[in-house]
């Protein structure tokens, strides 16, 4: 193949690629998801063996030049007026993909640098982009895990700093979120998946979202992670009726599981000239409990996302824990006031909770509650 014809195959090959990465839409299967992945990163290594041919050929075309035929000074000059483009749509082409500035692509093309040199400073381009931006000390999370946890903490950071109600609001970035902080949604999400170069279409950025969301890629981990802990911070900070008259027991499965409580601790005793100390002792009553799983979906717009509007999700995550706080209301007194407001039995005695004769709790003639 010619260098020309390189240079199509090499084109058509990245036309590809971009095409198959558009396939990731929203609603395929994870088969469907891991092909389409295959393929394209096929693609990608195909272009790159190809690019190194085409550089292979340029080191060529430079060490052996097709001498100019001085008998025909017009073929001359297009062939001069033919490289001089290519070397520059090489130039602009090496620079774009490796997100050189655009007033050093330009510089490079006007100064007439060679394709190989600017090929070089691309290179070390991405090479600086691509080193490590936390540091790791012995014994810390590797740099993977460093990335992920610092953009989720900073999302989750940003997220706060636009909570309306300023419930939960984080005051400054972690050290680990500091170098992602003032990065957008968009922006991590490409860092993510590892894309290159700077995104100036509204096409390249929608790419970039569905590859983050529909590939293999850390990115759903990274922002649901933050979403979860903005979430908890929500619910730690709502303080619901039932908190101040319910216990927390933790469970490890759904199973029934007893539970024991002892009683009150007993009452203190006068301690005879024998010096014995009378013994006390106290009831113990056994129930049971067991854990249901609730859950919801709801859906987030890639509206949201393109546009950054972490705003509209704070307010979105903010509704939910206000939500589940009272929906938690709303389980504890129904339990509470079961079987026609008596309570629910229990396994001890039998008895509702509420029970006039052996709890001494309960008055059906709506009297004011008194110390018996």
């Amino acid at each position: 193949m010619t260098l020309a014809e390189l240079r199509r195959a090499h084109a058509e090959l990245i036309r590809r690629a971009e095409a198959s990465a558009n396939q990731l839409v929203e609603g395929l299967t994870e088969a469907d998801v891991t092909r389409i992945t295959a393929e394209h990163d096929a693609l990608v290594a195909e272009a790159e063996g190809l690019q190194r041919q085409i550089t292979a050929a340029e080191a060529a075309e430079r060490a052996n030049p097709t001498p100019a035929n001085p008998a025909n000074p017009q073929q001359a000059a297009a062939a001069a007026v033919a490289a001089e483009r290519a070397r520059a749509a090489s130039i602009r082409d090496i620079g774009t993909r490796s997100g050189m500035p655009a007033v050093d692509i330009q510089a490079a093309i006007d100064n007439g640098d060679t394709v190989e040199a600017v090929r070089t400073r691309a290179f070390d381009t991405l090479s600086q982009r691509s080193a490590p931006i936390a540091s790791v000390r012995g014994g810390d999370l590797d740099e993977t895990e460093t990335r992920r946890a610092g953009m989720s903490e900073a999302i989750a950071f940003r997220m706060s700093q636009r909570a309306q109600d300023r419930v939960a609001v984080i005051a400054a970035p972690t050290e680990r979120a500091r170098p992602w902080a003032q990065m957008g949604i968009v922006e991590m999400a490409a860092e993510a998946i590892g894309h290159r170069g700077h995104l100036r279409t509204a096409d390249q950025v929608d790419g970039v979202m569905r590859r983050a969301f529909l590939s293999t890629s850390d990115f759903p981990g990274i922002f649901g992670t933050a979403m979860n802990s903005r979430l908890l911070a929500r619910y730690a900070a709502a303080t619901p009726a039932y908190r101040l008259f319910c216990a927390r027991y933790d469970a490890v499965d759904f199973r029934a599981m007893p539970i024991i409580r002892a009683g009150d601790f007993p009452t203190l005793q006068a301690v005879p000239q024998t010096g014995v100390i009378p013994a006390g002792s106290f009831s113990e009553s056994k129930e049971s409990l067991s854990v249901t799983p609730y859950g919801v979906t709801f859906n987030l717009s890639r509206a949201m996302f393109v546009n950054d509007n972490l705003g509209a999700i704070e307010q979105i995550l903010g509704s939910a824990g206000t939500r589940v706080t009272d929906w938690e209301n709303v389980q504890a007194f129904t339990s509470l006031t079961a079987s026609s407001n008596l309570g629910p039995a229990l396994l001890t005695d039998t008895y509702h909770v509420f029970d006039s004769t052996h709890h001494a709790n309960y008055d059906s003639s709506g009297t004011a509650i008194s110390v018996t």
